[in-house]
């Protein structure tokens, strides 16, 4: 209803690529009704300076009331294009700000007539399309991850490089869900714990996993069974030693997480990437444990694995660019959504 409102009062003549406006603490009343005629018609600016709306604001709490950010406070459309207004319209179906930009119409709009409902409706649009919240909205979800899809943060000129078996230490609630994520896309997974019953448990969290897909109708049970036979419960180090990248999840612990960076090291692969999902403990300080720092990296999950998109790559001071690649192989190849 928002956008309908908005849209028709654009006069028909106006392009979606209007030009840029000018900063609002440089414009004349004049300048003011001009920037604002093309997202409002008719309706100019008159109405959103007038004195008696800015006392309706004031009843709702507002301060300055509606005209606040109009007069005193930089105006609505700041120094944004036009062009940015009408891309933000496409990110307002999203949690928070759409509820409070609804509680606010809803609101306000009830206490007036429908005409002017229309009014405060437009307004409090414009308002969320100019801010803060749209620009980085739309910088985060249009910009970066088209830069993201695009491959920008991959080290270019490395070869690809897929991960084949993937080996976990500890198998608590990380790294049961990075197994399961692993797992899930095909790869071969070695789940490693001080004992084999604790690893056997966080084999099982895929196990409960699957178990409720197949009982939903999601997945046939063949399928569930063939990605639970990927993964392998151990409490032997040496099983790793196949492994072309290992992440290390363990509890937030440097002196444990460096005891096994290095015993690791000792059964690994001179090509095998260490990654460690630390969310707290600098990277460069926990690749001092390992006597191949260009090939240690943080890849950082977060909680729970299986429901959450994001995962962030931090690069140490000495990590070289194959082992970034590899990281960001790996990432995608599981389905993830990459922060570099």
């Amino acid at each position: 209803m928002a956008l309908v409102s908005v849209v028709a009062r654009r006069p028909p003549s106006t392009t979606l690529a209007s030009p840029s406006v000018a900063p609002m603490s440089t414009l004349s009343s004049h300048d003011l009704s001009a920037a604002v005629s093309p997202f409002f018609g008719d309706l100019g600016s008159k109405y959103m300076l007038d004195p008696a709306t800015a006392e309706i604001g004031k009843a709702a709490g507002y301060p300055d009331g509606f005209a606040f950010y109009m007069a005193g406070r930089g105006g609505v459309l700041g120094d944004v294009d036009a062009d940015v207004v009408y891309a933000a319209f496409a990110f307002f179906d999203r949690g928070v700000v759409r509820k409070m930009w609804e509680r606010g119409v809803a609101v306000e709009g009830a206490q007036v007539d429908f005409e002017t409902a229309l009014r405060i409706e437009s307004r409090w649009l414009t308002r969320l399309a100019t801010g803060q919240v749209a620009k980085n909205m739309i910088q985060s979800f249009f910009f970066h991850l088209n830069e993201i899809k695009a491959d920008r943060s991959r080290p270019q000129g490395e070869a690809a490089r897929m991960t084949m078996k993937l080996g976990i230490l500890g198998a608590g609630m990380m790294g049961s869900g990075i197994a399961w994520a692993a797992a899930s896309r095909g790869m071969s997974v070695v789940l490693k714990d001080v004992s084999r019953e604790k690893a056997e448990h966080g084999k099982a969290y895929s196990a409960r996993i699957l178990a409720k897909r197949v009982e939903s109708g999601k997945m046939s049970p063949d399928k569930a069974q063939a990605i639970l036979q990927r993964i392998q419960a151990t409490d032997v180090m040496q099983d790793l030693s196949a492994c072309d990248m290992v992440i290390e999840a363990v509890y937030e612990d440097q002196a444990l997480k460096a005891k096994l960076i290095r015993e690791a090291l000792d059964v690994l692969g001179e090509a095998t990437v260490f990654a460690s999902n630390t969310s707290t403990i600098p990277i460069t300080e926990l690749a001092k444990a390992s006597a191949r720092p260009e090939q240690f990296i943080g890849v950082h999950f977060f909680s729970p694995v299986e429901k959450m998109p994001l995962i962030e790559i931090i690069r140490g001071k000495k990590t070289n660019d194959a082992t970034l690649a590899k990281a960001y192989d790996f990432v995608k190849q599981i389905g993830k959504t990459i922060g570099v």
